[in-house]
């Protein structure tokens, strides 16, 4: 049986990790938002290429809808990953959270794996050979991050119960 410092340490070292890692999070959710607002800009042209000219629906009322689409679905993932980064900072900081921060890390690492598998399956046929390899090392760093929070805050919730224990 570990002693009550060994524990401390540990938790510490745990807590520290949640910190950081939650920082780091945020930072990768504002990455994508700004990737994907600018990806999006670039190729609008593309994005509409496959839509009917439509007499009621001019083109730029499609760019616009289009925009608003993107920017919804950009501040959801923005929300939930600022909630999970916040959440794994304040339970570093000692603040005892709920399990359901965890659960959604794991959920969006487990999609930024899945990503990556169909980046390397099919590639897109406009991107370049750069531009494929850094997303691809930039979603499995954010993915990793993510994992390595799960681990730290599912050992943070250990050491908290084992204190406990110990008296």
């Amino acid at each position: 049986m570990q002693s009550n410092n060994e524990l401390q340490i540990k938790l510490r070292k745990n807590r520290d990790t949640l910190k950081i890692v939650g920082s780091g999070v945020i930072a990768f959710g504002i990455w994508s938002v700004i990737k994907a607002l600018l990806y999006s800009e670039l190729n609008m042209g593309t994005f509409l290429t496959g839509i009917e000219e439509s007499p009621v629906l001019t083109e730029a009322m499609l760019k616009t809808a289009f925009r608003i689409i993107i920017a919804i679905i950009l501040l959801i993932d923005l929300a939930i990953r600022l909630f999970v980064g916040l959440s794994a900072i304040g339970e570093g900081r000692g603040k005892r959270k709920h399990y359901v921060y965890i659960v959604m890390a794991f959920l969006i690492a487990a999609v930024s794996f899945i990503s990556v598998f169909f980046l390397i399956l099919k590639p897109g046929e406009d991107s370049s050979l750069l531009e494929l390899v850094v997303t691809i090392v930039i979603e499995v760093t954010s993915a990793v991050t993510l994992m390595q929070m799960c681990f730290s805050a599912i050992r943070v919730k250990k050491l908290y119960k084992q204190l406990a224990e110990a008296g």
